[in-house]
């Protein structure tokens, strides 16, 4: 889709204009526990949290857009990223709150607050790029349409290179939609978006835990030299949901595109868990296991 036309604001440049918290709402958290409560370790990167990632509280409710051909992103997952494009390198200063860049003269204006987000968004079919026409920039009518879930990603490190281009790993944090943008002077995309945290329907014959164990023994008979268990647990302590699981084993597995967005676009973990499960037991079958109903099964190679 092509969201409508971003609304007016006297500041093009995330972390200003639009107000709100995002609350537990951006974690996907809602037990109101704090870090510690949850055993978390210590941050992975220089400017990630302990545990999972979370919304600013005071989040502006805009964040930039980075579209890309078949690349869906998820949460509590990383992506190493090369920004070379000039508008890409001047939306990662923005993010982080750099001074603008004029090249070949250097800095020219002094940064404002960043909120180190990103939105990585993947292009409807058929568009391989934005159509800038040779232009470094992107115009309002050349938008080319992204579906309607993006995934917001922290910038949890980062190197500035001397000729302005940066190596940046995002780590994801939230499902959200994307409601309104704009293309802002320096060319990139700038969206205001709502998040979508996970949301489980009723389901009182489910049993989570035992669902989790399942997928964490299906990925184990895929990847036994992973010790996924143990992973999420050093990445996430006991804040580990069913949500976060299906994400990070999504990540893992040679999905397509349509099948990581179906996933993307489901808020509810309880269905995650379906699809989730689904793709194990064919990918084990398909690696010769016998039934896929067990990561434990013994493989049949005849």
């Amino acid at each position: 889709m092509t969201p409508p036309d971003f609304p007016p604001d006297d500041d093009d440049r995330p972390g200003g204009g639009l107000s709100g918290r995002s609350g537990d709402d951006g974690a996907g958290r809602g037990s109101g526990e704090d870090d510690d409560d949850c055993g978390v370790p210590e941050p992975i990167a220089p400017h990630a949290t302990k545990g999972p990632e979370r919304l600013p509280r005071d989040f502006s409710g805009k964040v930039p857009l980075f579209p890309l051909p078949g690349c869906v992103f998820f949460p509590h997952t990383l992506l190493p990223l090369h920004v070379f494009e000039p508008r890409y390198r001047a939306m990662t200063r923005d993010a982080l709150g750099l001074e603008a860049w004029d090249e070949p003269g250097g800095p020219v204006r002094a940064g404002r607050r960043g909120e180190r987000l990103i939105a990585m968004a993947r292009l409807r079919e058929g568009f391989d790029t934005e159509l800038t026409h040779g232009e470094d920039s992107v115009t309002e009518s050349d938008r080319s349409p992204i579906h309607d879930t993006v995934c917001i990603g922290k910038i949890v490190a980062e190197q500035e290179l001397p000729d302005g281009r940066f190596h940046i790993v995002l780590r994801g944090v939230v499902r959200a939609a994307v409601k309104s943008e704009r293309v802002t002077e320096a060319g990139y995309r700038l969206a205001a978006v709502a998040p979508l945290p996970d949301c489980c329907g009723p389901r009182p014959d489910l049993d989570r835990p035992a669902r989790t164990k399942q997928i964490t023994d299906r990925f184990v008979g895929l990847f036994p030299d992973v010790d996924l268990p143990d992973v999420l647990a050093r990445a996430f302590g006991r804040c580990v949901t069913p949500g976060m699981v299906c994400d990070v084993v999504a990540s893992v597995l040679q999905l397509s595109p349509d099948e990581s967005q179906e996933l993307l676009d489901q808020t509810d973990p309880d269905v995650r868990t379906d699809v989730v499960l689904r793709h194990l037991r064919r990918h084990l079958v398909k690696a010769g296991f016998k039934t896929g109903r067990t990561g434990m099964a013994d493989p049949q190679w005849n």
